[in-house]
């Protein structure tokens, strides 16, 4: 026969639920009043109410598994499931699902348990950020390792829904504290309602807004609530944060929609931590968040990827570093989509280039695609300007002595100067050739770059078969790829074509128009 999990709840918990749900909504207005809270405790009594009763729906819960299940299946996401629930035996007050193989995920390997950390919040990203509906429990007993390697997540009676807009705030968040732009959190808390609007004005404070920042510059170092701790000077804070008591009182709040929010992540950094002492969340959300940025192609997206890979006053400084983290990043979370935990990476590295040649070669365009040919035309502009002059400069340098000599030169450039017709194209000359204001910032992103590239060929190569291994995955997984895609990438290198020119003449344009304008120099 048919192996399966049955559910079966216990008699009359509802009303034992309602009640205790009563007392605590009755006790909950003391107790804000009391503590001096800006949270609306009674609101998250209610929140929490809505999520235990709506536990008790079994079809409900099995309804919210089967959603999961499609909801990965359509996003391409094999590392993870859960068990599925046989409808047609399933009431109310009766569950029953397939019955899966595994072992609890903290009692697994210490292997397995790091890799399959990362998949599992990763899997909670997707539902709080893409699916919108984010399973609230993930206790320990709820997380397990499949017999054939995959995260299994059970239990979907304690489920949160978040909306769009608070799906874009959460983003703006995370990108703010991995690019570590700490200035921008509080605001970050306005948005999601951390911070009331009775509040909005302490935001304004520089006091506020240096204390908030060190505070989340500490958390997002990772180690959890003892470590965060033995990192916080109190010297350095302390009489800040007791100027801002006693100017604003209590600033923050916790808003109702995201009291599930918070505790579901508590518990994945939980897991985290028991098989890392120093693991950071933060840091962990890497791979969701490139993903998301890169494929993204929203207004509030693209703003909050130039949060992570511009820096400077005009954010026009390319963070070349965090581009590779970025890109890194990308490679780890398709690792995390498509691997199984002990299974071959070639399935991962092709899925890896396919997904990559998707982003480059769009015929549509993207925000990293429009990111990189920017970048790809201010670097062709300086570089070539740079060029020339080092070929002039060699051009001199190895002129025969008498052949050239300063003044002839200085008769030849006073004659070029003195006639109408040679000024104008001369001094276009002088603007296109003339050093632009982003030159050195150009060139360390150029140069960083560079030898990120060519740490990763060394690195490559130094791997285990090195040459050999890169020859042989060429010819197995990027040249059939390519001749695949070879439509594709024609029209959409065409595409980009167009755009970096365009890019190119504009930035060479403009150099050019504030060249020009500029007042001449007194002789």
């Amino acid at each position: 026969g048919r192996e399966v999990a049955v559910k079966v709840q216990r008699p009359d918990i509802l009303p034992e639920i309602c009640l205790d749900l009563h007392l605590l909504r009755q006790v909950a207005p003391a107790i804000k009043e009391r503590n001096n809270l800006n949270s609306d405790v009674v609101g998250l009594v209610d929140e929490w109410g809505r999520g235990f009763v709506s536990e008790l729906d079994y079809r409900r819960e099995a309804q919210n598994a089967l959603d999961f299940l499609e909801a990965m299946e359509r996003r391409g996401v094999e590392s993870v499931t859960t068990a599925r629930p046989l409808m047609e035996l399933t009431s109310g007050r009766v569950l029953v699902t397939e019955w899966v193989d595994g072992e609890r995920l903290e009692g697994s390997s210490q292997e397995d348990v790091s890799k399959l950390c990362g998949v599992a919040l990763t899997s909670f990203l997707i539902m709080l950020l893409d699916t919108g509906t984010l399973h609230s429990d993930p206790h320990p007993g709820n997380l397990m390792r499949s017999s054939d390697g995959r995260l299994v997540i059970l239990d979907w009676g304690l489920t949160t829904t978040v909306t769009e807009e608070q799906q874009y705030a959460i983003i703006d968040y995370i990108a703010h504290l991995v690019a570590e732009d700490f200035d921008q959190v509080p605001r970050d808390l306005v948005a999601l309602g951390f911070i009331p609007e009775s509040k909005l004005a302490a935001v304004e404070d520089t006091g506020v807004a240096t204390a908030l920042s060190y505070i989340f510059r500490q958390l997002a170092g990772g180690g959890g609530v003892k470590k965060v701790a033995s990192r916080v000077n109190v010297a350095d804070i302390g009489v800040e944060v007791q100027d801002i008591q006693a100017r604003y009182g209590n600033i923050l709040q916790i808003p109702a929609y995201f009291a599930y929010i918070l505790r579901a992540f508590s518990v994945l950094e939980g897991i985290g931590l028991q098989n890392d002492p120093d693991y950071k969340i933060v840091q962990a959300c890497y791979p969701y968040i490139a993903r998301r940025l890169f494929n993204d192609n929203s207004e509030r997206a693209k703003n909050a990827l130039r949060a992570m890979l511009y820096s400077g006053p005009d954010r026009r400084r390319l963070n070349a570093r965090r581009l590779v983290k970025l890109a890194r990043a990308f490679r780890t979370y398709t690792n995390q989509k498509v691997q199984k935990v002990g299974a071959s990476s070639s399935l991962a590295e092709s899925e890896v280039l396919r997904e990559a040649i998707d982003i480059l070669f769009s015929r549509d365009g993207n925000h990293l695609q429009d990111v990189i040919l920017r970048e790809m035309a201010r670097t062709a502009d300086t570089v070539a300007r740079r060029a020339v002059a080092q070929a002039g400069e060699l051009a001199f340098s190895l002129a025969p002595p008498g052949l050239a000599p300063p003044t002839a030169l200085l008769s030849l450039q006073q004659a070029l100067n003195s006639s109408p017709a040679l000024q104008e194209p001369m001094g276009m000359l002088s603007a296109l050739t003339a050093d632009a204001e982003d030159d050195e910032d150009v060139m360390d992103a150029f140069n960083v770059l560079s030898e990120l590239l060519q740490e990763e060929v060394a690195a490559a190569a130094a791997a285990p078969r090195g040459a050999q291994g890169l020859q042989e995955a060429a010819s197995s997984q990027l040249l059939p790829l390519l001749q695949a895609k070879a439509p594709e990438i024609g029209q959409g290198f065409l595409a980009a074509s167009f755009r970096f020119n365009e890019y190119l003449v504009a930035r060479v344009s403009q150099r050019v128009l504030q060249r020009t304008d500029e007042p001449a120099a007194e002789p």
